[in-house]
């Protein structure tokens, strides 16, 4: 209904509500538009179609651009900090270190049966054992988070939501590759300003590759759209250790 200003002469809308006999008629101005005073949006308005969750899946296998060098925290580095934080460390000389059970610890092993027999030295590999070694799903997942960084207009927040990682067994993907090395590196650890050189034997996976299994949601992504973050993610960000991300050029990838 319309209700005329006596003194200015100016109309103004107004949404009524039914009264019943005794109560007062309550009124609440509109907007130009429609809305209720106030900027909030007239739900009645909202497109429900775009709301649904439509579950959709696609395969999508990646091959890598560069070496890919993992780093597991493995059982042995578990243990260390549980001694330290439960005060069993022994105070004494640190263990030395057996490169080959670092190099075996930094792996995601799949399959401990099918692990051969021979030890390695640095620089030497092993061949392509299937369905031997994995590399963590969210690692994906987290990398395409990451690309948001260089694609205009899709934020993180999106993606978190929109798109899962699955595929491997206890989170682990399937990796097929041509060899893996055992390698020697040196890092720095510990704090900025008081680091300390150390030692690094790990595994670095050549010619590899990974299938992942996405679901994602269709009415709000595309697989354009999915391909498109992938292809950003292999290229900007990266997966493993000394990645784009962490200012090196490991564990890039591309779609297959």
């Amino acid at each position: 209904m319309k209700r005329t200003n006596g003194t200015h002469g100016s109309t103004q809308e107004v949404a009524t509500t039914s009264r019943r006999p005794g109560m007062e008629e309550v009124t609440a101005p509109k907007s130009k538009r429609g809305r209720p005073a106030g900027g909030k949006k007239d739900l009645s308005t909202i497109d429900v179609g775009k709301l649904m969750v439509k579950p959709s899946v696609m395969t999508i296998t990646i091959a890598g651009l560069t070496p890919l060098l993992v780093h597991n925290f493995g059982s042995k580095a578990i243990k260390q900090i549980l001694d330290k934080q439960t005060g069993e460390a022994k105070p004494g000389p640190r263990a030395k270190k057996d490169p080959f059970e670092d190099f075996k610890e930094s792996l995601y092993v799949m399959n401990p049966k099918k692990l051969p027999k021979n030890r390695l030295s640095v620089g030497q590999h092993w061949g392509y054992l299937p369905d031997t070694f994995g590399f963590p799903e969210s690692a994906f997942k987290k990398a395409m988070v990451q690309a948001c960084s260089f694609v205009e207009g899709v934020p993180k927040t999106w993606i978190r939501g929109l798109v899962h990682i699955y595929g491997g067994e206890n989170g682990l993907l399937p990796i097929k590759y041509s060899k893996v090395v055992m390698r020697q590196d040196t890092v720095r650890i510990g704090n900025f300003g008081s680091k300390t050189a150390d030692i690094r034997f790990r595994a670095e996976f050549h010619d590899w590759s990974v299938k992942l299994l996405i679901r994602y949601n269709r009415s709000a992504i595309t697989p354009e759209q999915i391909a498109m973050l992938i292809n950003n993610a292999g290229f900007a960000v990266g997966v493993g250790e000394w990645r784009p991300e962490k200012d090196g050029s490991h564990g890039t990838f591309a779609i297959e």
